[in-house]
């Protein structure tokens, strides 16, 4: 059965509405077209939509249809009727057990009956479910006496049931604690300790067709019972149902009414629910969520401190990640450390005090010294430097590795600094140059000939980053500044040969830093890739990764799919170990294993296959957000990558120096007169 969901119109009026429709667009209709529209109606209903066409104006001939000025609607839609006209469904199909609005099909679910005892927002739960769904839920008051009334007849038939049962010598502990419920509810009710109230649930689960509707119509009932919540299937009064989903406040299914208890009424939801997420003490703006209400949480009272940013290139990666580590660190004084491969990070750093940007090429002034404390101590150095130099020198032998040892604490002992004395580590440190030194020095005094030829493999190797064409990483470290609490480490130039020593001295930097102290501390890999698939490298941050939750450190990784790292051991550890997530747009296979690796329903999917710049879904603990990051218009210049965007930025700083410039000569011109 077709028809108008408010007007009941018959399939004759839509057909003419379409051919109307059609003539107000095109001005024309051919004979082809007319029978196309009008193929499932008989020739008398086309006889009658002709008819119809005329009384409105239109002109008809055996060659075609013709709009004309005599057909203009005029005042077509009256203004009481306009928004009827505008939310009117095309039409609305039922069976009995579904209902089609649309193209969008609909299995409608009541609740009958609710747990004995609840807790806080015990309905809660709804408001976070992320499937294809809409409920309404209805609370109204109700009179003392009829509810006396009606508890007394059930007590009533309880006992009944139970003596019928006692005669046969069963107990039966259901009923019993029945007719405890009962006697209590009646005790409260008449002594005034609450009152009850009439509850009912009404839930509506949504598919593109039968099947779909039907399935999770299922899931949506399977998990109601999971809660203590039963529940029935609406059959033939699915229209009803429907409607008092709608949010107009009116209720036009009769259903079971739950007698609820004033308490458990008022810990449901809307009333012990919060209508925005926030962490009051120390959570960091991370976003709107789809009622464009901030989403504001706390990365330390998770769990885990490790998230991970996925999206397709220019989805908005690096802006949620800048927007999250500025709010943090403005909030809660953490220190940043950012792995840039990409030179993305450091405009926002130049406007960040207490920071630096660490560029890793050839003419960089801060090249970091790889016998540089760092701020740590000579202890740690000398346990970490010789892994460094056995990447450096291209690997170390067993007779090798404990005579370059010696020479790095004869080197440090050289230049003053001891591990016993602490005030010695604040001196200058030795650069590469005097290691070599000292190992062309152990060499001349060696009189083992094997030995000589170790310490001359060494020498030579050593030498390409003191005397060859490396010789840049031969630096005292001045460049680098220890105290800084935002970082950003930029490599986008760096020379691929001495790419694994350099990231070794910064991963060994950032150790430093790291297990320094207990202030809270963020490391962000962006294209993490680049940095797992090297072995050294992704194992050395794995293996002080492991106590990030003990040194209050926070690890982000940010990648365009989820393969990229899940193609490492240490990347596909991380994932798993993910207590947040930014799920942005992504399309095709890299959808599919997204949803998969985070559990994502159908509904997810479609947000983040369509999701704008900025867009997707905030996966936080078990909470899942659809989220749009937004922040203020100072924050947006300052860490926008957008190419237009700094297009305008740039030219707007530039006009704003012109203005600047011609201020300052009109002021310079009126001192002189």
């Amino acid at each position: 059965m077709k028809f108008n969901f408010l007007s009941k119109k018959s399939e004759t009026d839509f057909v003419l509405d379409e051919i109307t429709d059609y003539l107000r667009r095109k001005k024309i209709m051919l004979p082809a077209e007319f029978d196309k529209i009008c193929k499932n109606l008989s020739e008398e209903e086309k006889n009658t939509i002709r008819s119809k066409l005329r009384q409105q104006g239109y002109v008809i001939n055996e060659d075609m249809i013709e709009y004309s000025d005599k057909s203009k609607p005029v005042n077509a839609i009256k203004d009481n009727e306009l928004m009827e006209y505008l939310i009117k469904p095309d039409f609305v199909s039922t069976d009995e057990d579904i209902i089609q609005v649309g193209n969008q099909f609909y299995k409608g679910v009541v609740a009958s009956g609710f747990p004995a005892t609840v807790g806080e927002n015990w309905l809660g739960e709804l408001t976070q479910e992320k499937r294809n769904m809409d409920f309404s839920l209805f609370i109204e008051p109700s009179s003392i006496r009829a509810i006396e009334i009606y508890l007394n007849k059930q007590l009533q038939k309880v006992e009944n049931d139970l003596y019928k049962y006692q005669q046969k010598g069963v107990s039966n502990p259901a009923l019993e604690a029945r007719k405890k419920q009962l006697t209590e509810q009646l005790k409260n009710i008449l002594t005034g300790a609450y009152k009850l109230y009439k509850m009912s649930l009404h839930i509506t689960a949504k598919g593109k067709n039968k099947e779909e509707a039907t399935q999770l119509g299922g899931k949506i009932v399977n998990s109601l019972h999971s809660k203590g919540i039963e529940t029935k299937y609406t059959t033939k009064y699915n229209e009803q149902l429907l409607k008092s989903i709608i949010p107009c406040g009116i209720k036009h299914l009769n259903s079971r009414e739950i007698l609820v208890p004033g308490p458990a009424a008022a810990a449901s939801f809307p009333f012990s629910s919060s209508f925005y997420d926030v962490d009051e003490d120390d959570g960091v703006l991370l976003g709107f969520n789809s009622n464009n209400i901030p989403v504001a949480k706390s990365i330390w009272k998770l769990p885990k401190y490790v998230g991970t940013v996925i999206g397709a290139s220019g989805s908005g990666k690096s802006f949620a990640t800048k927007a999250l580590i500025l709010n943090d660190s403005m909030v809660n004084g953490s220190k940043v450390f950012i792995l840039d491969p990409e030179d993305e990070y450091t405009d926002m750093c130049k406007n960040i005090n207490e920071s630096q940007v660490i560029r890793l090429r050839r003419d960089s002034k801060n090249i970091p010294n790889i016998l540089s404390l760092m701020g740590g101590s000579l202890h740690d150095k000398l346990e970490g430097v010789p892994n460094i130099f056995g990447v450096l020198l291209g690997g170390l032998s067993v007779t090798q590795k404990p005579l370059l040892e010696q020479a790095i604490i004869k080197t440090y002992t050289l230049k003053g600094i001891t591990e016993t004395n602490e005030k010695t580590w604040k001196k200058m440190p030795p650069k590469l140059s005097d290691l070599l030194a000292v190992l062309k020095s152990c060499k001349k005094k060696c009189s083992d000939y094997n030995l000589k030829s170790e310490y001359e493999m060494m020498i030579s190797r050593l030498s390409r980053y003191t005397e060859g064409i490396f010789r840049f990483m031969n630096t005292n470290g001045e460049g680098i500044n220890p105290n800084a609490r935002f970082n950003v480490i930029e490599f986008k130039q760096m020379p691929e040969e001495v790419r694994p020593v350099l990231m070794m001295i910064l991963l060994e930097f950032i150790k430093t830093k790291f297990t320094s102290d207990k202030e809270k501390k963020m490391l962000v890999l962006d294209e993490a890739w680049r940095v797992l698939k090297n072995k050294q490298e992704s194992a050395y941050i794995e293996g002080f990764a492991r106590t990030f939750r003990k040194i209050n450190g926070s690890l982000i990784l940010i990648t365009q799919s989820v393969a990229e790292l899940k193609g490492c051991p240490e990347g596909k550890a991380y994932l798993a170990n993910s207590a947040f997530a930014y799920i942005l747009k992504t399309e095709g296979i890299v959808l599919e294993e997204t949803a998969e690796m985070f559990n994502l329903n159908d509904t997810e999917k479609e947000i983040i296959s369509n999701a704008k710049q900025g867009e997707g879904i905030l996966i936080w603990g078990k909470s899942h957000h659809k989220i749009q990051v937004k922040v203020d218009p100072v924050t947006h210049e300052l860490i926008t990558t957008n190419p237009e965007e700094l297009k305008k930025i740039k030219a707007k700083k530039q006009e704003a120096g012109k203005e600047k410039n011609t201020a300052k000569k009109r002021a310079k011109h009126e001192r002189k007169r």
